[in-house]
């Protein structure tokens, strides 16, 4: 779908999600406050991505983030650079009883290339697999 639409009341997303649970680090951007090092999360926060478009993607916090604020997400790789990307924060709501938190998240800055982000998604099994 490329054009967002809106169906008896139903917002239908802009862009096709491809499931992706993968870990990375989130750090706070802007006029957010920083982590103390008592924190535990100087260094950022562990998140878990759990898809990803061409719009943004959706992510899984222990910490809340207010919506509207900015983030880099990172994602290591070892032996190879990071995949990072700046994300605008446009939905935050509690995931579970555990204390954590849904992050919907679009990139603040489309036009970076995000061709590193989306080479992590496995391709989708083909239909002579089976």
């Amino acid at each position: 779908m490329d054009r967002e639409h809106q169906s008896e009341g139903l917002r239908l997303r802009k862009h096709q999600r491809q499931e992706l649970e993968i870990p990375g680090v989130l750090r706070p951007r802007g006029d957010l406050p920083r982590f103390s090092s008592a924190s535990g999360f100087a260094d950022g926060v562990q998140v878990r991505i759990l898809d990803v478009s061409a719009g943004g993607i959706g992510i899984i916090s222990p910490v809340f983030f207010p919506r509207g604020s900015e983030a880099i997400f990172t994602i290591s790789r070892p032996g190879e650079s990071n995949v990072s990307a700046t994300l605008r924060l446009m939905r935050v709501r509690a995931h579970d009883a555990a204390g954590a938190y849904f992050l919907g998240a679009r990139f603040a800055n489309p036009d970076e290339d995000h061709t590193d982000l989306f080479a992590l998604v496995p391709e989708p099994p083909s239909e002579d697999a089976a």
